[in-house]
């Protein structure tokens, strides 16, 4: 039979693994692509039971999940599933109920995505590293969109400038810039959202009391993946100290210039 033969080329060839279960949970039919995911001969499960190989953590919620199939609810659930190598494989697994005469089975579809979760996995990590990194800086740190709205900003935000996070999310940077260097972020934010670095530019910020802070400010833009710059990140650095020394210092070398030239004066009496 024509159809015949094209189901048996659709099973031997298609790349997701394909299994019937019977009333009984056990394997009456397993294609090839769901011995390749584990390894595994499927003939080797044909008349075993289902869930042998799941990792003990995943055994109830997969079992569940065939049962709400059972029941007449097509589902779906993610589990670890032990290879021939006996290395556990993250698969996800769509179930539904299918009829062969009067005869019930439990279809599954399995994809492999044992790669996406271990992906997932180091982006997490990296996340939570980067995060760990923004969050234990002592300088101001934030993201930017193109027109200077805070997208982000770190817990030491509050700290330096006294708005909270979510009072941060509603600012703009231009409207927290001290009047006569609003033009001046202007063009430089400018620059930065067409691929420029900016390093170190002094500008005068308020705070949430009003006061005006001198900072350092330095600027990176954020690229997408087509190299689209698409935010900015700004990196806002307290000098009030440093400028309270470079006052103290010019009044230091004013009065020693005093001293001097009263000592010249009188050596040349």
């Amino acid at each position: 039979d024509e159809r015949l033969r094209i189901l048996d080329a659709i099973l031997e060839n298609m790349n997701e693994g394909l299994f019937l279960i019977d009333k009984d949970f056990k394997y009456v039919l397993i294609n090839p692509a769901s011995g390749r995911i584990l390894s595994n001969d499927p003939r080797q499960w044909l008349g075993k039971r289902a869930g042998g190989y799941v990792h003990p953590d995943d055994r109830v919620k997969s079992h569940e999940t065939v049962m709400r199939t059972i029941q007449g609810e097509n589902s779906s659930c993610e589990a670890r599933v032990m290879g021939s190598d006996g290395k556990y494989k993250h698969l996800e697994m769509h179930y539904s109920l299918i009829a062969v005469g009067e005869t019930f089975y439990v279809l599954g579809l399995v994809e492999d995505i044992t790669l996406r979760k271990k992906t997932e996995g180091e982006l997490r990590t990296s996340e939570e590293k980067y995060r760990t990194l923004v969050e234990t800086q002592s300088v101001a740190i934030m993201t930017l969109d193109l027109k200077g709205s805070i997208l982000f900003a770190n817990d030491n935000f509050q700290n330096v400038f006294g708005y909270t996070v979510d009072e941060a999310s509603i600012l703009n940077l231009f409207n927290l810039m001290h009047p006569e260097d609003v033009e001046r972020a202007h063009r430089q934010v400018s620059q930065a959202s067409r691929g420029m670095r900016i390093h170190n530019m002094e500008y005068r910020m308020m705070t949430k009391c009003g006061a005006y802070l001198p900072v350092l400010v330095s600027a990176s833009p954020i690229v997408d993946k087509n190299g689209k710059v698409v935010s900015i990140l700004c990196v806002a650095n307290d000098i009030t100290d440093l400028k309270a020394t470079e006052i103290e210092l010019a009044k230091h070398r004013e009065h020693l210039e005093e001293l001097v030239e009263e000592r010249t004066s009188k050596l040349n009496e």
